[in-house]
């Protein structure tokens, strides 16, 4: 026996990594819970673990691959918790597509172990924040474009089965929400760009092909291929696309919160494009400088915010900074190295084409990870500039907790201080989640008129998304959140589906948005029942109406 055999270290320095999402899981993945965005895609996915299938039954006008991904929940062992549980993959979700792109960054710029993790955790940071944990078709969106990116750097180095599972990740980008369709063709040009031989260019494009025929199978499986162009084309026009990808960025960088968060790093980074040996601690000193401005300034906004809405424009204004540097950078260079950044901020650009959440920061990395290759080499020559770039990482931690006081919802912010009320009183479904007091209260009253209803079918409008999950009955309309913007080509669908097929109707009176609102944002459906049929309960928060087609008057 070799007594002197010696073993690869472990490198400590990536416990930071897992430490910092094994934290923000423990804080922060059991609080909250609100009417409307948390529950509306696992709403989707307990339909289709019942057997519903989407576009047929199901109303769904985004593509396939979110409700069927986070369907995994209602299955055994993770049915003991299902709310929970999908919050923590989401959280892991974003730990592994920051990870991951941190990891490629290091491999490009040749970093080391320490200032990957931190760059790593840092992305997380930036992307959890501000957002609640809840499954959400973005997140997928991107989760499947980074895994598509790093399989496609790993079959260029000669491992040729990565460029076939690259082509397959891309298709479940695009079949996750449809911005991502970008992201396989724009693998495909880079490719072509970075390879420029033509059998791996080959193996990627008749790989997409392969890719795409499974998907439409699997898609017969879970749903309609029939149905699916019609729906997923129902609601987005190219007014909206403009809006989302071009004008809502030139519409941050004229909010006065950027004269004092972002402006300083639009200045700072073009400005080190162009250092020289004379000054090449300048640019990064500067550049130090400003991303402690840019936190300070989150930081005081939501010490001083009376609500949970973020103030994305300033990251989108960093986001403009750091793809401008990006493409600068690779035009100068023509170096691989750049070029994989630019890609990422591709992803990030289709993430923030939306119809609400128009900001590319729940993926941060590609901003943050440009920031680090400036700092990098200063980092590595100097120990003051390692430890002034490392103060860095506790200001972002700061932003985080003092952004996480209040939790998303459209009904207005909550203190996290308040949710003292364990949620999984009201349903299995909800153990180990906390919510406050009143929201307690609110699903009591609302299970009481679900239990009213019996074995008949019910629905609840507009929102309230957990309703059915809870009770643990098919939706006969659907759909948990029958927003006309969500509802889309379904509206004269759900209509009649209201009229033949729903025996009661519990409204929320207190939604938001309110139901009678034009355009978009309304609720034709909720409207119809208002106007239209027999009101038989009222309680604080709720009424009771029933469908005078099909249940007598008592």
């Amino acid at each position: 026996m070799n007594g002197n055999r010696t073993y690869p270290a472990f490198p400590t320095s990536w416990l930071v990594f897992p430490l910092v999402v094994g934290l923000y899981i423990w804080l922060y993945a059991p609080y909250g819970i609100d009417n409307n965005d948390t529950g509306f895609v696992l709403g989707l996915a307990h339909q289709v673990s019942l057997g519903a299938r989407l576009y047929e039954h199901i109303v769904y006008v985004r593509p396939p691959v979110t409700p069927i991904l986070h369907s995994f929940v209602f299955s055994w062992p993770f049915s003991f918790a299902p709310v929970l549980v999908d919050r923590i993959f989401v959280f892991l979700q974003m730990a592994l597509y920051s990870a991951l792109s941190a990891v490629l960054a290091k491999r490009c710029f040749s970093w080391s172990d320490s200032f990957t993790s931190v760059a790593a955790a840092l992305a997380f940071v930036f992307s959890a924040h501000v957002f609640p944990p809840m499954a959400w078709h973005t997140i997928d969106g991107i989760f499947f474009s980074v895994l598509a990116l790093g399989s496609m750097m790993a079959g260029l180095q000669g491992h040729r089965g990565f460029l076939v599972l690259s082509a397959w990740f891309g298709i479940l980008a695009a079949g996750s929400k449809q911005p991502f369709l970008l992201v396989p063709v724009m693998l495909l040009f880079m490719l072509i760009f970075m390879e420029r031989r033509w059998r791996p260019v080959a193996i990627y494009a008749l790989s997409l092909l392969g890719s795409v025929l499974l998907f439409s199978l699997i898609l017969e499986r879970f749903g309609s291929s029939l149905l699916f162009w019609a729906a997923i084309s129902s609601q987005t026009t190219a007014r909206d696309l403009l809006f989302a990808g071009f004008e809502n960025y030139a519409r941050s960088l004229s909010h006065e919160g950027c004269r004092y968060g972002a402006w300083p790093l639009l200045a700072i980074l073009p400005l080190s494009l162009f250092r020289s040996s004379a000054c090449r601690w300048a640019p990064g000193a500067a550049l130090i400088g400003a991303v402690g401005m840019f936190l300070a300034c989150l930081a005081l906004f939501y010490r001083a915010s009376a609500d949970s809405f973020q103030p994305l424009e300033l990251f989108n204004s960093l986001f403009v900074a750091t793809l401008f540097y990006s493409l600068v950078m690779l035009a100068k260079s023509r170096a691989d190295s750049w070029l994989l950044l630019v890609a990422m901020h591709a992803i990030a650009w289709c993430a923030s084409i939306s119809w609400g959440y128009l900001t590319p920061v729940l993926y941060s990395a590609p901003s943050v990870l440009t920031v680090a290759a400036v700092l990098e080499p200063c980092c590595r020559r100097s120990g003051g500039f390692r430890m002034a770039a490392l103060t860095v990482f506790p200001l972002a931690l700061a932003v985080f907790w003092q952004g996480h006081r209040l939790f998303y919802s459209l009904e207005g912010p909550v203190r996290r201080t308040g949710m003292t009320a364990d949620m999984g009183g009201i349903s299995p479904a909800l153990r180990g989640v906390r919510g406050t007091p009143e929201q307690y209260r609110l699903y009591v009253e609302l299970m009481r008129l679900v239990g009213r209803a019996g074995s008949r079918p019910y629905a609840v409008l507009p929102d309230i998304t957990f309703a059915h999950l809870l009770s643990g009955t098919p939706n006969p309309l659907g759909i948990d959140w029958v927003l006309n913007t969500e509802v889309g080509s379904y509206r004269k669908e759900v209509g009649r589906r209201l009229d033949s097929e729903v025996d009661y109707a519990i409204v929320y009176r207190k939604a938001s948005p309110r139901p009678d609102l034009p355009g978009k944002f309304g609720s034709d459906a909720t409207m119809q029942v208002i106007n239209g049929w027999r009101l038989q309960e009222s309680t604080d928060n709720f009424s009771l109406y029933v469908n005078p087609a099909k249940v007598p008057k008592e």
